[in-house]
């Protein structure tokens, strides 16, 4: 009888380390899940998607759908994780007005790999804090004392804009529906066009295959 029973207890020990082995994984996964969907106090609500990973494999191809969708759900504001980051959307013309024209606390450029490695990021890459508010400023103000002011600017930035808009028009069609198109070459023409006016006083022509390369 007692061989009987320690040949029965030796028989169940790999069962009993199979269980604690997954009793162990699940409770590992438990905390992981808890951890990863834990989100900053007073952060809008959102979608933080898988761990590590975040709302990547959601996005797919067309991430501006998922983001729509997403603002549908949730608001017109709401947080997901890209990776381990914490990203805020905005979806709206009022949410953007309120946060990038009325609140500082949108007022820092993203940051990324490039800070790591480059101490010198120039004007355009910058974070926010008194000192570069104070470069842009001074940078600002200079282009304005050579006749770049806002209001010399803005008539026909808006003319340049209109026009983006009327050769998508175009494409689309009179009723919206049309063949899909890239628009990646008329909006670096349409960007050139504005260096252009801001550095030469004139705009490239539309045409110009410089533009392109």
């Amino acid at each position: 009888m007692s061989t009987a029973s320690s040949v029965f207890l030796t028989s169940l020990e790999p069962v009993s380390s199979y269980g604690s082995t997954v009793a162990l994984g699940i409770l590992l996964c438990a905390v992981v899940w808890f951890w990863w969907n834990q989100t900053p106090k007073g952060s809008p609500p959102g979608f933080c998607g898988v761990p590590f990973l975040g709302v990547i494999p959601f996005m797919r191809n067309h991430p501006e759908v998922a983001m729509t969708r997403w603002c549908r759900k949730y608001g017109d504001v709401c947080l997901v994780k890209i990776g381990l980051k914490d990203v805020v959307i905005v979806g709206s013309v009022g949410a953007m007005n309120e946060a990038f024209a009325k609140s500082r606390s949108f007022g820092d450029r993203l940051q990324n790999c490039i800070s790591v490695f480059d101490g010198d990021l120039g004007m355009l890459l910058i974070n926010g804090g008194d000192f570069h508010r104070e470069q842009r400023r001074f940078g600002l103000n200079t282009l304005r004392d050579f006749g770049m002011g806002r209001s010399s600017l803005e008539p026909r930035l808006i003319d340049i804009a209109n026009e983006l808009c009327d050769r998508v028009d175009s494409l689309c069609g009179v009723d919206g529906r049309s063949e899909p198109f890239n628009i990646e070459r008329m909006v670096l023409e349409t960007v050139s066009d504005v260096v252009s006016q801001i550095m030469f006083g004139h705009e490239k022509s539309q045409s110009s295959e410089a533009i392109c390369r």
